[in-house]
């Protein structure tokens, strides 16, 4: 009898046209946007590192492979220098945008 009870309760509750809401993910944060037609310094050091790659005769996949880690790379290495010289908020977005432009 505590079967039926049970089963009827799940029924009537999968019937019931409720459905159950769940929790949204995090929103991410609001991508900053550039004018059209400008290029973020990552974007150029990317550009660099395609034309440094093709010069060594690389296509395709190492190609990619190349370009991803020669900018993450060079973003990394002005991210360190940001790091040490303890540059924060703001002032660090400018300073490793200068640092990938080689200023």
């Amino acid at each position: 009898m505590r079967m039926v009870v049970v089963a009827l309760s799940i029924a009537a509750l999968l019937l019931s046209g409720d459905r159950m809401t769940f929790a949204q993910p995090a929103s991410r944060p609001p991508v900053m946007r550039l004018e059209e037609g400008r290029l973020t310094a990552l974007q150029k050091k990317t550009a660099s590192c395609r034309t440094e790659g093709a010069g060594k005769g690389l296509n395709d996949q190492d190609l990619r492979d190349y370009v991803t880690f020669c900018a993450q790379e060079a973003r990394l290495a002005c991210m360190k220098q940001a790091a040490e010289q303890k540059v924060r908020g703001r002032e660090r977005v400018s300073f490793v945008d200068k640092c990938l432009r080689g200023e």
